[in-house]
Order: C-alpha cells, then sequence, then structure tokens
C-alpha cells in the first residue's frame, strides 16, 4: 500500500480539506478519507492496554489471529491516510538530565495517521480492533502539528 508523503500539506480552502469530496475527484473507494488527495494534519495515536497479566495470559493464539485479521481490515480501509501502521512499544527508558530509568506504563503500540481534522482522526480510530480487545483498552489521539520554519 503506497504511502502519502508526509510534507504533502491541503491548502485549507481546497477541497477535501475539511472532509469534503470535490466534485471532479473520484467517489471514495473505502472511508472518505482514503480518497483525499492529501491531508491538513497528522496525528498520533497511542494504544493504551488496559489487561491484567491474567487477561494478557489467556489470549489464545486464534484469538491473537482474529485481532490480526480485524487490524488488517481496519489499516486496509484507511487507506493512505495510514502514514505508519505502527508496532508494539517495549523496553521503555525515561531520561532525564541526571539519569535514564527504565519505566513501565499502559502505553502498548502506537499508529500515525493523516486526516482533515481531529474529529476525523477520532472517528478513524473509533472502529480500531484494539478497543474491543480488552475492557478499558483506549486510544489517545493527538495532533502532531507541522514545524513552521521561516525562509
Amino acid at each position: 500500500m503506497a504511502r502519502a508523503e508526509p510534507s504533502r500539506r491541503l491548502d485549507p480552502s481546497s477541497p477535501g480539506a475539511k472532509g469534503e469530496m470535490a466534485a471532479d475527484l473520484p467517489p471514495p473507494q473505502r472511508h472518505q478519507w482514503a480518497a483525499l488527495p492529501c491531508s491538513v494534519g497528522r496525528f498520533l495515536a497511542i494504544l493504551n492496554g488496559a489487561a491484567t497479566d491474567e487477561a494478557r495470559d489467556s489470549i489464545t493464539p486464534e484469538d491473537s489471529s482474529a485481532f490480526v485479521e480485524r487490524w488488517g481490515v481496519w489499516a486496509d480501509a484507511l487507506g493512505d491516510a495510514l502514514v505508519d501502521p505502527g508496532s508494539p512499544l517495549y523496553r521503555k527508558i525515561r531520561l532525564t538530565a541526571g539519569s535514564a530509568e527504565p519505566f513501565l506504563d499502559s502505553k502498548i503500540a502506537y499508529d500515525l495517521v493523516d486526516a482533515a481534522s481531529h474529529e476525523q482522526a477520532v472517528e478513524m480510530f473509533a472502529t480500531h480492533p484494539h478497543l474491543d480487545l480488552m475492557p478499558g483498552n483506549s486510544i489517545e489521539i493527538i495532533e502532531c502539528p507541522a514545524l513552521v520554519t521561516e525562509s
């Protein structure tokens, strides 16, 4: 699946900038955002796991396979809007000016998407299979605005 170029941005007044399709664009094949020629914002999704060790240990290989299949369907539906399909988050170290210490938290994976708005990014993740995997799982959706540089 081809990925959108990170440097491409829509002019806010251009077709698709507010999630609307221009008359001359082909109809979306999946979701409306999958057919947008490019986007106006990048959003980082942090997946938080709520499973206890016991619940995590109870996941069968069949459960894992079913999850991966549902994730694939979700990812395919996003098309080029899924800029980075992410990966698990392991071996965490918190670095400060005076130390580097291992730590644990509930953040277990990430994804990166392009969307026309924060609301659209939330809509994209509303059907992510992580939310149904374990009771209490959640997803943080964080806007990552492009840095403004002076010429």
